[in-house]
């Protein structure tokens, strides 16, 4: 594992998930990726802590704003940094109660400097 620790992205995009993969990669970051809330929630049951999560809001099954209510309700996930990247408008770190929130589309540049910056 590198240095900085594993990145979960979670986005149900296809294209999008292997292309963040690729660009996290490129950066120096260690990535694991999956497609919606409920796998989020099972991968943070089988895996080492990841240093930051990167959620899409807008899932299937369990959504984004779901997935953050429910790594609120545990203690040893709930200071997880969480970076929400999404196509909502009108969506603040506040509001969400993340670190930050990167609307869609987002350039390389601004993914990785806002990656690592928590991280």
């Amino acid at each position: 594992m590198s240095a900085r620790g594993v990145v979960l992205l979670v986005e149900d995009d296809d294209a999008l998930r292997e292309a963040f993969v690729g660009a996290l990669g490129e950066g120096g970051f260690r990535v694991a990726s999956v497609p919606d809330g409920r796998a989020a929630i099972r991968w943070l049951g089988e895996h080492i802590r990841p240093a930051l999560i990167l959620l899409d809001l807008w899932l299937p099954g369990m959504d984004g704003w779901e997935l953050r209510e429910e790594i609120a309700r545990h203690a040893h996930l709930r200071d997880i940094p969480i970076i929400v990247v999404t196509a909502v408008p009108n969506q603040t770190a506040e509001l969400l109660d993340v670190r930050a929130v990167l609307e869609k589309p987002v350039t390389v540049p601004q993914l990785l400097e806002t990656v690592t910056r928590f991280i």
